[in-house]
């Protein structure tokens, strides 16, 4: 909770073809500049690709 609570943290949840698939954190560094930490995928999603569209996006 205090990592959730963070101002400069915020929480997207990933969707695929409607589903709610994974989540990912993103830790604002200044500047528009961020850092991700973590990206997670549901184990039975993984090896589609999903974090990798997101990380092209």
């Amino acid at each position: 909770m205090r990592r959730y609570n963070q101002d400069f943290t915020t929480y997207w949840l990933i969707k695929s073809r409607g589903k709610i698939v994974g989540r990912v954190r993103l830790i604002s560094k200044g500047n528009g500049c961020y850092r991700i930490s973590p990206i997670f995928i549901l184990p039975s999603e993984q090896g589609k690709g999903i974090a990798q569209k997101l990380l092209n996006y």
